[in-house]
């Protein structure tokens, strides 16, 4: 990938999406009709450059934020990662991750200056420690998660932790990170700085 020069300390934007809202047809698994729930981000800085063979590499996971756990879904291209956070407490991502559950497939969708791509793993079901971060009793605070993600990308502390997935990889050149705002997230912060 080629890369112009982004803000990366600070997060962008992402959302919760399917390929067909986007008019994306897609032959992966669990995507037959085009209708699974699918996070998205655009990076428009970079260029996929036509790398068919550029090894790729998709993961979820949780990282403690300094307020609150927040859950990752992650895509590597290469040498680059790219994570999109979301917030535990938000029940559409529950329903996200119960779609990937049913499917038993997660998706995720990079649009490149050059190249929309749609990448996925096996999601059999989701993992323990992930619904138990899910089913706490704590209501969701978009301001704290904002702050959360914000702190996460801005501090370094992102960078600094972020490893590589594929083997023949051993150093990321460059990470960046997508703030996953579900629907009602946005709604709910419209209302809160209202």
């Amino acid at each position: 990938m080629s890369h112009t020069t982004p803000n990366t300390k600070q997060p962008m934007l992402g959302k919760i999406t399917n390929p067909r809202e986007l008019g994306v047809v897609t032959k992966a698994p669990g995507q037959a009709n085009g209708n699974l729930a699918t996070v998205f981000g655009n990076a428009p800085f970079l260029k996929w450059d036509g790398e068919a063979n550029t090894p790729t590499c998709v993961g979820h996971g949780a990282v403690q934020g300094a307020e609150q756990f927040l859950l990752t879904f992650r895509l590597q291209v290469g040498k680059t990662m790219f994570y999109w956070f979301a917030d535990p407490h938000d029940s559409e991502i529950h329903a996200l991750l119960d779609s990937w559950a049913d499917a038993g497939y997660m998706s995720v969708m990079l649009q490149t200056s050059d190249k929309l791509a749609v990448l996925g793993r096996d999601y059999p079901t989701v993992p323990r420690e992930i619904k138990a971060l899910c089913s706490s009793e704590r209501s969701i605070d978009v301001k704290r998660f904002l702050r959360c993600v914000t702190e996460v990308v801005s501090s370094g502390q992102l960078r600094a932790n972020a490893t590589s997935e594929i083997p023949s990889i051993s150093q990321l050149e460059n990470v960046y990170g997508f703030l996953l705002l579900s629907r009602g997230a946005q709604v709910k912060l419209l209302e809160e700085v209202s």
